[in-house]
C-alpha cells in the first residue's frame, strides 16, 4: 500500500494528534513509522543495491568514494542493532562480500534485514 503525499501529510498530522493522547498510542506510531522505514529502505535498496554492483562489475574500485558512499547508503538501510551488524558483517567488507546480496532486498536474511 502506497500513500499519495497528501495523504502521507495528512497521516502525519493524525499521528501527531495521537502521540499526544497516550503511552500506548506512541507506541503505535512508532511501529507505523517503522512500517513507512521498511518501505523506504525497500525502494532505495532495490535501485542503489543493482547499480553500485554493476559499477563493480565495470571495473570500478571498491575503494572508489562513490562506491564507499553507496555502501554506507545501503548499510544505513538495515536496522539498528544485531541486524545491521550481521549485514556489515556478511555483506559489507569486501567487493566479493558486496557482489554476494541480492538485488531485491526479499531475499535477504531476517537476521539482517526488516
Amino acid at each position: 500500500m502506497e500513500l499519495k503525499s497528501t495523504e502521507k501529510g495528512r497521516f502525519a498530522a493524525f499521528l501527531k494528534d495521537l502521540r499526544t493522547a497516550s503511552p500506548l498510542t506512541t507506541l503505535i506510531t512508532m511501529g507505523v513509522e517503522q512500517i513507512f522505514a521498511k518501505e523506504e529502505a525497500e525502494k532505495t535498496y532495490r535501485v542503489v543495491v543493482p547499480r553500485i554492483k554493476k559499477e563493480l562489475k565495470g571495473g570500478a574500485d571498491y575503494g572508489n568514494e562513490d562506491i564507499q558512499e553507496g555502501i554506507s547508503l545501503v548499510l544505513g538501510l538495515s536496522p539498528f542493532g544485531a541486524k545491521r551488524r550481521n549485514f556489515k558483517r556478511w555483506y559489507v567488507g569486501s567487493k566479493e562480500k558486496f557482489m554476494s546480496l541480492p538485488d531485491d532486498p526479499d531475499k535477504l536474511s531476517i537476521a539482517c534485514w526488516w
